[in-house]
């Protein structure tokens, strides 16, 4: 039961942020968007494993090794290209001359 109610999260997790990658234009936003995204796919994670007790520690071992893996990955990932996307120095156009900033563009 818990590898198909998973396997469910885990497709609808992917299917949000297939249609956010579209949808939202701005890097930053998208990352922004998508960490929420990944974060809550996780809390309701944690509630259906809390509700539902493994049935062995067979059970509980797949869970840990396969399946919270499969949703850490994107937390890692939006993670990491937040901190990429951040630390780009933006460049900027002052009379007539390029200007850098380490600061971010908005």
């Amino acid at each position: 039961m818990l590898k198909q109610r998973s396997a469910r999260m885990l497709a609808e997790l992917e299917k949000e942020l297939g249609r956010m990658e579209v949808q939202v234009a701005d890097p930053l936003d998208r990352l922004v968007q998508g960490l929420k995204l990944v974060r809550e796919a996780l809390a309701k994670l944690k509630t259906l494993v809390v509700s539902a007790p493994f049935e062995n520690e067979a059970a509980e071992i797949y869970f840990f090794k396969r399946i919270r893996p499969a949703f850490y990955w994107h937390l890692i990932y939006a993670t990491e290209m937040y901190t990429i996307e951040t630390g780009i120095p933006y460049i900027n156009v002052v009379d007539g001359r390029l200007a850098e900033s380490w600061s971010t563009a908005k």
